[in-house]
């Protein structure tokens, strides 16, 4: 993976059908800081001189107690027809929510910019409402042929611009804004990786010393890629390898997923032998039925797969 830089560098442009014809654009971001946390806050955004948005409001984190958020897995086809239908039926059913967690792949072509439109335009005064937690997919990046391999991929110039995410001096450039953690309330943190990364050896270590470090209660893991596929043919034992040991030993609640375009969901049994500081004993946490952790795939868009039936099995 590259950041934009060395693709400027490289003089590598994008495909010139991907925007043709738009004007340029600028993109903004706020930081608001002060705020009290489970406060409804009213905002509206100016332009021009003399034009404003519409009044929007939302809500601050609370400081603990239970909350509901939605899960979405790959919306990235049908933007302007199938991804508004389901994330307003969403809606409808969580007025509540408090963030909305994206499993990756939002878009198809994560350079274009008519498709970023349809995504915002799809989900209406929403997004302006509920906070958005993004994980970066595979079509979040483009293949650019970087230095002859026609593999390489680099992410998409549109991505940071769009969303204003943690920022993690310990990691390199082009994993900024795509692996981040937040510690929601009291009780929920929630990290987040990029599972597009060739290596993931350095990220499991990020997440490991992270995981140590946090004494939530639940705490919610989010990639795109899955640990166990319930696609056909779509199985990432590199990441069995390098994320579960470290998943398993700090108990990780929820690891909330996406690439497969099926829906899925499973547990790993508690080990009875574990010890050491992440034990759910500590976090006020019963491991009720001897779950360890559970695994979920989800789709949003318009293209399923084939399901495998014992995949995870297997």
């Amino acid at each position: 993976m590259l950041s934009l830089a060395e693709v400027q560098h490289a003089g590598l442009t994008l495909p010139s059908e991907y925007n043709a014809g738009l004007s340029p654009s600028s993109h903004h971001s706020v930081r608001f800081e002060g705020l009290e946390p489970d406060t409804l806050y009213a905002y509206r955004v100016q332009g021009a001189e003399g034009k404003w948005s519409e009044w929007f409001r939302t809500r601050t984190a609370p400081q603990s107690g239970p909350l509901r958020f939605i899960y979405l897995g790959d919306a990235q086809n049908g933007l302007d027809s199938h991804w508004p239908r389901v994330i307003r039926a969403a809606f409808q059913t969580a007025p509540d929510a408090r963030f909305i967690l994206h499993a990756g792949d939002l878009v198809n072509r994560g350079s274009r910019d008519l498709e970023w439109a349809e995504w915002f335009r799809g989900a209406g005064f929403i997004q302006s409402m509920i906070p958005a937690v993004p994980v970066a997919g595979n079509h979040e990046y483009e293949r650019l042929g970087v230095g002859g391999d026609e593999r390489a991929k680099v992410l998409s110039f549109m991505w940071r611009p769009q969303f204003r995410l943690p920022e993690e001096p310990g990691l390199p450039a082009e994993l900024q804004e795509t692996v981040y953690d937040l510690r929601y309330s009291q009780d929920l943190h929630v990290f987040v990786l990029n599972s597009n990364a060739a290596d993931m050896s350095l990220q499991a270590q990020w997440l490991d010393d992270h995981l140590a470090r946090s004494d939530a209660r639940w705490r919610i893991v989010s990639m795109h890629h899955p640990v166990y596929s319930s696609g056909r043919d779509r199985d990432n034992p590199r990441h069995r390898e390098v994320l579960l040991p470290v998943l398993l030993k700090h108990n990780v609640d929820l690891v909330l997923q996406g690439h497969d375009h099926t829906y899925a969901r499973g547990t790993v049994p508690a080990d009875p032998q574990a010890t050491g500081p992440q034990m759910p004993s500590r976090r006020g946490v019963t491991t009720e039925e001897g779950i360890a952790a559970m695994f979920v795939n989800s789709v949003l868009g318009a293209k399923p797969y084939k399901f495998s039936e014992n995949g995870w099995d297997e």
